[in-house]
């Protein structure tokens, strides 16, 4: 069917058929190719098919793929990749980081911690435009089970979450600033399995 062969085409082969933004949703299995065909009825012509738009097919949670594909790589990325060791990559709500018994609300992404998800986790790279807004509007916040001083922030992407570790009270100090550990994906089981063992703390 048409949804298997565009599933085996290239990315940009992809991103021409269904927009930039389509394209990484699909990819990551938010959206399917029918999905996007939409039926609807005319006076004049009768049943017609139209092509539905991604916040039609999704609402609100559009906006996760559109803030990934603006510009390619978020500007935060391009001076990362410029040669600085690190660099701001959001902000955290207050409320959150006062869980934390943080003012400080900025999170640092180094060149390091970059490399080391992208290895071991090379499909991330098509989720890092919208790491500012895990960061900014997570949809849960846990507790890292095996340090307390570690959050783990998680956002719904299609049927799995972005998932990011940041160290909130770094060792060495609470002057250090939050920064990102890891990122991956994962499966919605785990998140339901470390919200009933009451790690969630936000919202």
């Amino acid at each position: 069917c048409g949804g298997d062969w565009l599933g085996k085409q290239p990315p940009a082969v992809q991103d021409e058929i269904l927009g930039k933004a389509g394209g990484l949703a699909f990819r990551a299995g938010a959206v399917q190719l029918a999905d996007f065909v939409g039926r609807k009825h005319s006076a004049r012509w009768g049943a017609m098919h139209y092509r539905r738009s991604l916040a039609e097919i999704l609402g609100k949670d559009a906006e996760v793929w559109k803030q990934a594909s603006r510009g390619k790589r978020a500007q935060w990325l391009q001076r990362l990749l410029g040669g600085k060791e690190r660099v701001v990559v959001g902000f955290v709500q207050q409320d959150i980081a006062r869980l934390w018994g943080r003012n400080e609300t900025t999170v640092l992404l180094s060149a390091e911690r970059r490399a080391h998800y992208l290895k071991r986790h090379p499909e991330i790279a098509d989720y890092e435009g919208v790491l500012q807004w895990l960061i900014k509007s997570p949809d849960e916040v846990h507790r890292n089970k095996e340090d307390a001083g570690v959050a783990i922030f998680y956002m719904k992407v299609g049927k799995r979450y972005l998932r990011a570790v940041v160290a909130m009270r770094p060792h060495g100090g609470d002057d250090l600033q939050p920064f990102i550990i890891s990122v991956r994906l994962a499966r919605p089981d785990e998140v339901i399995k470390s919200a009933e063992a009451k790690r969630k703390v936000w919202p």
